[in-house]
């Protein structure tokens, strides 16, 4: 199974955040849990641009991340 969504913005327009990204998962029926046991170096959990990624787990085997906009 994959799953892929992008979110892109530009200044006008509305951002969405990680409460509606959850949701939408949640309004599917795929729930996220957080990782367990995962090894710190892991690619899921590294900053990208001093920008820490929150991670999830989809059916206790498949990682996803989300990276929150930094505001320039």
């Amino acid at each position: 199974m994959a799953i892929s969504l992008t979110v892109m913005g530009c200044q006008n327009k509305k951002m969405i955040n990680l409460t509606e990204i959850t949701g939408i998962f949640e309004k599917h029926g795929i729930p996220l849990s957080e990782p367990k046991g995962m090894h710190p170096e892991n690619v899921f959990l590294r900053n990208l641009n001093g920008v820490a990624p929150q991670t999830f787990t989809i059916n206790e085997s498949q990682l996803i991340s989300t990276l929150p906009v930094k505001e320039l």
